[in-house]
């Protein structure tokens, strides 16, 4: 049976890759999750990597990819993961085939203090944590 591939697209790495942390808690094996972004975010960003341990989510160990055509073309679902009043909506090509769904999550990275940034990932974690459980119940 051939996994059906979600791609989870954001304008930095950050909430794509938390993303993935939160599928990876579905324990589907007929799904395959990869993260991508269109952005680079500043690596020394530790607090994604808080927040989802403090929901018992590793993902230290995450990779993600900067977003190319056959990411785009090769995924079954595109989750495009961006805040829809700050960020720019991602672009795909028009030629994509593929379901295309529009998650409305926070962007740390517009947040200027680190107060003001680590609450904001925590709230990224509630907001990302129940678009999954709503994905759960639609992919059945």
């Amino acid at each position: 049976m051939k996994k059906k591939h979600i791609l989870f697209l954001s304008p930095t790495y950050h909430l794509s890759m938390m993303a993935v942390g939160w599928a990876s808690k579905l324990h589907d094996p007929s799904l395959k999750f990869t993260s991508a972004f269109f952005l680079h975010a500043r690596a020394d960003d530790h607090f994604p990597i808080q927040a989802m341990k403090e929901v018992n989510i590793n993902i230290s160990a995450q990779t993600t990819k900067p977003v190319a055509l056959p990411l785009i073309q090769q995924a079954d679902v595109l989750v495009l993961i961006y805040d829809f009043e700050l960020d720019q909506p991602p672009r795909v090509p028009e030629a994509a085939d593929q379901r295309i769904l529009h998650w409305h999550v926070s962007n740390p990275q517009h947040y200027s203090t680190a107060i003001e940034q680590w609450a904001a990932y925590q709230i990224v974690c509630d907001q990302l944590a129940t678009h999954m459980k709503n994905f759960k119940k639609k992919a059945k």
